[in-house]
């Protein structure tokens, strides 16, 4: 009996092979998923009662054993991004459990935003709205060394005519603003440069975490253009008109540790900053089941955001949406409305059932186990 994954991420090929009872016939079934958690393993089992009912009991220990080995393989730390994937959505496991990852992993362009790329994060983020209220956190990465996200593709703008590069910016506007506006705390782990709408898919997030080797720009104002997917006015009112200004206007790079120092990044990631614990696990590496390097979990950028979502997810996911709107929608209006738009989404949970799971576990000295309920 074997099993693997193939090209992880927000469709999955899943290829297992099944020895008969009788011991003398080996068969594959490929099956394509377009979501990965909880109901994987039953999805599994259901396809592989229906395709081999005389030889395999969906009940039975071997398919147990299929279930098992198949839930370790997806539920890797760190899985490997698709080579055919420019974006995609991978769910973590094991101490990583209720966080997602978003990668962008276009290496022959940089990371640049090309009509594949976007397709595939609307999907993505498409995917992420809908999801089950038990996510707490989604992590935001690149897969290509040295680059966040460049921006636009150029060399494919160049292809498109006014008609088409129209549709194109208003579905990555559209994009950005469903990054914004995901009911769950979102990361940006940024290690390379990212430039106009690299900034502004960063921006859109809850948090940045930034290595020494970020840097931001907004080169648009060179090239006769303007930011015009949120840059100009979520990095002002992250920054202050002033800042943003001078960075927009002159269209200057700025560097990791002032990025930290104006607030454009949240935490800035260092060598010398790092834990012990931090440190050992960046000699592990993650392969898949082949034996191939996948994604190395040797990011100190990653292994930090990591570290932050994993605090985050360990709170009540409705408190955490309750937070994350009353804060997004009161710092929009005046203190008044504000404090009332906070009572609202207390008023919210108040009588949920994590509330009093939070309570219990606080009085017996225990981690609580939220269920979003």
């Amino acid at each position: 009996m074997g099993a693997y994954i193939e090209s992880p991420g927000l469709i999955i090929n899943i290829r297992i092979g099944v020895v008969s009872s009788g011991g003398q016939r080996q068969e594959t079934y490929v099956m394509r998923l377009s979501t990965f958690p909880k109901s994987l393993v039953e999805q599994i089992r259901t396809a592989v009662a229906g395709t081999y009912n005389k030889g395999l009991d969906p009940c039975s220990d071997t398919n147990g054993l299929i279930s098992g080995m198949i839930s370790r393989m997806a539920y890797s730390t760190l899985p490997n991004p698709a080579p055919n994937l420019h974006s995609q959505l991978e769910p973590l496991g094991q101490e990583n459990e209720g966080i997602f990852l978003l990668t962008l992993n276009r290496p022959e362009e940089r990371n640049s935003i090309g009509k594949q790329m976007l397709r595939e994060l609307r999907e993505c983020l498409d995917h992420l709205a809908s999801e089950s209220v038990s996510t707490g956190c989604v992590v935001v990465r690149s897969c290509v060394n040295g680059v966040f996200c460049p921006g636009i593709d150029f060399n494919e703008r160049e292809n498109m005519t006014m008609r088409e590069y129209d549709e194109y910016t208003r579905d990555l506007r559209s994009a950005i603003t469903t990054l914004e506006s995901l009911p769950m705390p979102t990361i940006a782990a940024i290690d390379g440069y990212a430039l106009g709408s690299g900034v502004e898919l960063a921006l859109a997030c809850d948090l940045r975490i930034g290595g020494q080797n970020a840097k931001f720009a907004f080169p648009e104002a060179r090239l006769g253009l303007i930011p015009n997917c949120g840059g100009t006015q979520r990095l002002s009112r992250l920054i202050g008109r002033s800042r943003a200004k001078l960075m927009v206007l002159s269209g200057r790079g700025v560097c990791a540790s002032e990025a930290k120092e104006i607030g454009l990044l949240d935490v800035e990631v260092r060598p010398d900053d790092m834990k012990e614990d931090t440190r050992n696990k960046q000699s592990t590496k993650t392969t898949d089941v082949d034996g191939d390097d996948a994604c190395q979990e040797d990011d100190q950028v990653m292994m930090e955001a990591l570290s932050i979502a994993r605090q985050i997810s360990s709170s009540a996911p409705l408190a955490l949406r309750a937070i994350k709107l009353a804060i997004n929608l009161g710092s929009e209006t005046e203190l008044s409305t504000a404090l009332k738009i906070e009572e609202a989404c207390y008023e919210s949970i108040k009588h949920s059932r994590d509330r009093d799971e939070g309570f219990h576990a606080f009085a017996e000295k225990r981690h609580p186990y939220f269920k979003g309920e």
